[in-house]
């Protein structure tokens, strides 16, 4: 307990920190499909809450690919290249690995 009464936390007592992944380029089985497919060129600059994206992912990219869904509402955040860009997602989706959602389980953003 802090000076203030405040309980402290470490960030891995509160969150979860997964990755994302891109699909193979190369396979264009993947690509163009009906799922959003988050990158931070979906967020930078802009309005921070995303509702659309780019680039789509299939099932089977999904599937094979190392990408994961995330929820509407979640908050994730840039890591890489552009760091530090923060959106809320308008609605599911996948996403990159330059990307980290930032997942608080019951605990209010």
């Amino acid at each position: 307990m802090s000076k203030n009464g405040w309980k402290r936390y470490k960030l891995s007592q509160v969150m979860d920190i997964i990755g994302g992944g891109t699909p193979k380029t190369t396979v264009k089985e993947y690509w163009n499909g009906d799922i959003p497919w988050l990158s931070v060129v979906d967020f930078c600059g802009r309005n921070r809450r995303v509702y659309k994206t780019e680039k789509t992912i299939t099932e089977k990219g999904l599937e094979e690919g190392s990408t994961k869904i995330l929820k509407k509402g979640q908050v994730i955040i840039s890591a890489r290249g552009t760091v530090g860009e923060v959106a809320q997602l308008g609605s599911d989706r996948a996403f990159n690995q330059l990307l980290i959602p930032l997942i608080f389980g019951n605990y209010i953003l």
